[in-house]
């Protein structure tokens, strides 16, 4: 199994909503949902992609390997991904001054 299946399972057993069981589910292949608004699932995908990336975030000609870029733009969010890169970025840049 897989630590998206488990994942699910267990939110399931808590009695979280379907929604974020679709988005422990399918983080990280959003595509499998329906959605194509800013959901859960599309948030648990971005923030795990960028998360991943880790200290490569800085180099803005990286790309993020783990980020469903098709569903991206299908959703038609490729417009906020570089402020949303530059967010975590400053973010990682914070945490490593401390």
């Amino acid at each position: 199994t897989t630590h998206s299946g488990v994942g699910a399972y267990l939110v399931g057993l808590w009695g979280l909503p379907d929604v974020i069981i679709d988005a422990v589910t399918l983080h990280h292949r959003p595509a499998g949902t329906d959605q194509e608004i800013i959901d859960p699932t599309t948030i648990v995908h971005i923030a795990n992609a960028l998360a991943v990336s880790g200290r490569n975030i800085h180099d803005p000609r990286a790309s993020i390997s783990e980020l469903d870029y098709d569903y991206i733009e299908r959703a038609g969010h490729m417009d906020n991904l570089e402020e949303w890169k530059a967010e975590c970025a400053e973010y990682v840049r914070r945490g490593s001054d401390h």
